[in-house]
Formats: structure tokens, sequence, C-alpha cells
């Protein structure tokens, strides 16, 4: 059996394994890292077009390359938990769109203007909570339906291309 705590989606793969957190949050984590590449053990690797399937014990992603993120384990107690329960007057309803060769749209709710708010500090990596994603539906393996069905995802605000922002 698989240990998958972790998801990571590319232009290329879905990525799915485990990151050591050291007891962090997930976002928390990317938004502090300060290499370049991250480490996913036990990691399985689907192709976004092919589907064809790569196992191995560690892969190395550049961060950069990330459009989406989840963690389907959670610990309880940090700010980012705070965070998704925040109340909805803090948040707006969005629509995102990614730059690069993949048409995915995420709809769902993040703080009101989290994509472009200096007071936020240096996150990259932001929560956008009641998701909807468009664009992996044709035909891709059943690992893709793990980031569909997601409560919440994790998304790389240095990679948005579009933004359609609903708030008042």
């Amino acid at each position: 059996m698989d240990y998958v705590k972790d998801l990571f989606l590319t232009e290329s793969f879905l990525v799915k394994g485990h990151v050591n957190t050291g007891g962090r949050r997930l976002t928390t984590f990317l938004n502090n890292m300060d290499r370049k590449f991250l480490e996913v053990h036990d990691a399985t690797l689907v192709g976004v077009t092919q589907g064809d399937r790569i196992v191995t014990a560690r892969a190395m992603i550049n961060v950069d390359e990330i459009l989406l993120a989840n963690e389907l384990i959670e610990s309880a107690g940090d700010e980012s938990l705070r965070q998704l329960s925040d109340t909805d007057g803090d948040r707006a309803l969005v629509n995102l769109y990614f730059s690069g060769r993949l048409p995915i749209e995420v709809s769902g709710k993040m703080l009101k203007r989290a994509y472009d708010r200096a007071d936020l500090g240096n996150q990259d990596f932001l929560v956008v909570t009641e998701t909807s994603v468009e664009g992996l539906s044709n035909g891709k393996s059943r690992e893709f339906s793990l980031i569909k069905r997601a409560p919440y995802l994790i998304v790389n605000r240095m990679r948005l291309a579009y933004v359609f922002d609903y708030s008042p």
C-alpha cells in the first residue's frame, strides 16, 4: 500500500508521495522553503498528457513548476488551519487561470486580493477553499480526481496568469 500524504500538480506530472515538513502545514512549509527543489519521498508521478506512471523512492520537484498542491493528511492548530476556517467576510469568490500550456481553471474562495497583497508577506503559495477544478477531465488517471475533489487547494500565485475576482 502506498503512503500518500501530499499531492503536487505541475504541467507535466501529478506527483503523489510525502514531504517531510517537520510537522508544519504544507502551505507554511512551501512558503518558507529556502531551496529550489522540493523532495518528495515514495513518489508516484502520473503524466498529465499520456497518463504514464513513474514510481521512485525520491523525486525532486522544482518549486517554481508547482501549479497546485494539497495535503491529504492534515494536522490541526497552526495558522493555515485558522485561515481555512476563517469567515467568509475576508474571502472572495475567484476563478484562477494558470500560465503555461495546461488549461486549468480553479474556482473557489480565497482571502480577498491575496494574489496581490503585500501585507501577506512573502507568500507565493495561497489557500483556496471550496474548490472546483476544470481542465483535468479528459480521460486522465483516477489520481486526478484527488485534485478535483479536494476541499481546498494550495495554489502557486507566481504561476497565475489571470484572476477573476468577484469581491465587491
